[in-house]
């Protein structure tokens, strides 16, 4: 999974979503105030989420965005598969030049990253499908 910021638009507005289920549905205007952004942007990532089943529109005068499911069903890898493009899911990119295969590095350093980078990869992967978005609302304080 690549470093997206739409990941963590995503993550923020779904745990506004989660933490405010009592006042269900919420604009994109009270998303974008948390999230410190354009409501435009939080209606992009919102429709992405909502393809992937992961949030539902409600629309009208009194409309906007409620989770689809319990939030102990989402999991931080199914906001990051919602939102993010395939070529975008790569953690470390490949060199934008081939390296020099005449040089002693540039000839292997691929061959030579590839195991530590795969399995930084696939730790990454296995904690945002641990972690479920009620993992992250437990985190947010309450208000009194």
């Amino acid at each position: 999974m690549g470093h997206s910021s739409q990941f963590m638009i995503a993550v923020h507005a779904t745990a506004l979503l989660a933490y405010m289920r009592e006042r269900w549905p919420v604009c994109s205007d009270v998303i974008a105030r948390s999230v410190n952004t354009n409501p435009v942007v939080i209606r992009r990532v919102m429709c992405k989420l909502a393809r992937a089943g992961i949030v539902e529109a409600a629309s009208g005068r009194n409309g906007g965005f409620m989770l689809a499911r319990e939030a102990d069903a989402i999991t931080l890898a199914d906001i990051a598969n919602a939102v993010q493009a395939e070529d975008e899911r790569e953690i470390f990119g490949s060199h934008p030049n081939s390296p020099n295969a005449c040089c002693p590095v540039g000839a292997h350093i691929t061959s030579a990253v590839r195991a530590p980078l795969e399995r930084a990869a696939l730790a990454l992967d296995c904690a945002l499908r641990e972690t479920t978005l009620s993992d992250i609302e437990a985190k947010l304080p309450r208000e009194a």
